[in-house]
């Protein structure tokens, strides 16, 4: 048995010689990290990640079960244990991805209460996404218009310059009826929500030297070639160590579309090869396209093996196709399927003589206007369909014949779903609003002009 004082020189030795090792790995590290980072990079990349394992694990599981109840439980799984994740970590999109399935799952099989439980802790959770809060608006649709109304209503207030909220916004007032106030929103969304700006491309890189995509590894793409929607971006770098690229694509609505995309990289080994997307941000699939669900779009790019770790001059190719149309909710009016112009010889008519039609506006006051082509021929009697929209609402009709001949209220047959208010208004009372009337314009009608001004007569 040793004796207490050999013993505590026996301890004061191996916590010296541990020092010196610690010390020594320390100097090596210092030594490395200034003046050989390949070496700490690949000591980085032989540690496996167990978590990020565990995780595409699961995701595999979820993305690949052919049974239902075995996929909403696996998601399940993903979703307790990304409970508290931020938009600010790698898996928030996968917590999204199971957070929707769960939601809409629930609520497909009508479990209404249990998705809103569900999606009011998911939206608490993360109170600056929009997804989550837009599932359970349309649950509070489902249960109570008044909550429904009011939940809108404040994310009107906060996010009234986000084109998403003030369109579903206007399209809840148009199903309660609310018209004028429907309409006053898409007024004032036409005024304050000006076309974006020009689409630009940002790439960030990770390498041996920049471990995250951030800030010190970014660069823009300011030659690209744009052929009507299409984009064509060519970009060489010398990179060293390369691990990651991530593509940003900014100024796009959202709601813009983003199709036929194409990533390449161009190297020496492999002279050529296709780049597949790893993850995406504010994108979402819809069929082939994608579209854009928030205001921060990119793409993370999945390197093959080959490719990990080059340290060379590589070039960069991407190709997509980008619709970048701002769809306003007036168009909901404008654009309307209801919106037709019957045609006849006699009061009965038939759709084989009738066309379809929308309108232009004047964004100020919408003043809508249109000029319809008709088969030229000797026609008596006609027939406006309006939009089925509860209590729609417009004033100063004017029909006009050939560019040259009003028709008068005297000349209408018949306003069926339709009432007349005393200021001279027509308001939608049903759901096959139309207008009948007759014409003693005894020539060949080719043409025939509707305008009319959306709202109460003031």
């Amino acid at each position: 048995m040793l004796k207490p004082k050999n013993l505590i020189r026996n301890v004061l030795i191996a916590i010296s010689t541990l020092s010196l090792i610690l010390a020594a790995v320390s100097l090596y590290v210092f030594y490395s990290w200034n003046h050989n980072q390949k070496i700490i990079s690949s000591l980085s990349i032989s540690l496996p990640n167990y978590y990020e394992q565990k995780m595409n694990h699961l995701h595999a599981k979820a993305k690949n079960a052919t049974d239902n109840k075995e996929k909403i439980k696996t998601y399940r799984k993903i979703s307790n244990k990304l409970k508290t994740t931020t938009n600010l970590y790698n898996y928030y999109n996968l917590k999204n991805e199971a957070n929707t399935f769960i939601s809409k799952t629930l609520i497909n099989e009508g479990k209404i209460e249990e998705a809103l439980e569900f999606t009011e802790n998911w939206l608490n959770s993360n109170t600056y996404d929009f997804k989550p809060k837009f599932i359970y608006a349309s649950l509070l649709k489902k249960t109570n218009i008044q909550k429904a109304l009011s939940f809108y209503q404040e994310l009107y207030k906060n996010y009234g310059d986000i084109l998403t909220i003030s369109s579903k916004y206007v399209s809840l007032l148009l199903d309660i009826g609310d018209f004028q106030k429907a309409l006053d929103i898409a007024q004032a969304e036409k005024h304050h929500i000006q076309d974006s700006p020009n689409v630009n491309f940002r790439i960030y890189y990770i390498d041996s030297i920049n471990k995250i995509f951030s800030a010190t590894s970014i660069f823009l793409v300011k030659d690209f070639v744009k052929t009507n929607d299409e984009y064509l971006l060519t970009i060489e770098k010398q990179f060293d160590g390369l691990k990651g690229l991530r593509l940003d694509v900014d100024g796009l609505p959202i709601s813009s579309r983003i199709r036929n995309f194409t990533f390449n990289l161009i190297s020496k080994k492999p002279a050529f090869k296709q780049l597949f997307i790893k993850s995406l941000h504010h994108l979402e699939k819809e069929g082939k396209d994608l579209i854009v669900t928030g205001n921060d779009p990119f793409f993370v790019l999945s390197l093959p093996e080959v490719s990990i770790g080059l340290s060379e001059k590589v070039k960069f190719e991407a190709k997509l196709e980008i619709e970048k149309k701002i769809n306003y909710s007036i168009n909901k009016i404008f654009y309307h399927n209801r919106w037709r112009i019957y045609y006849s010889k006699s009061k009965k008519h038939n759709k084989e003589n009738s066309k379809s039609f929308r309108f232009r506006s004047d964004s100020d006051t919408f003043n809508l206007q249109t000029a319809i082509s008709i088969p030229a021929q000797k026609y008596s009697f006609f027939r406006v369909n309006f939009p089925s929209i509860k209590n729609f609402t417009f004033n100063s009709l004017n029909i006009e014949i050939n560019n040259s001949f009003n028709i008068s209220a005297s000349s209408f047959l018949n306003l069926h779903d339709l009432k007349k208010t005393k200021d001279g208004s027509f308001i939608v009372t049903g759901k096959t609003p139309y207008i009948e009337f007759e014409s003693d314009f005894d020539e060949v009608i080719n043409s025939l002009s509707i305008r009319l001004i959306l709202g109460e007569n003031s």
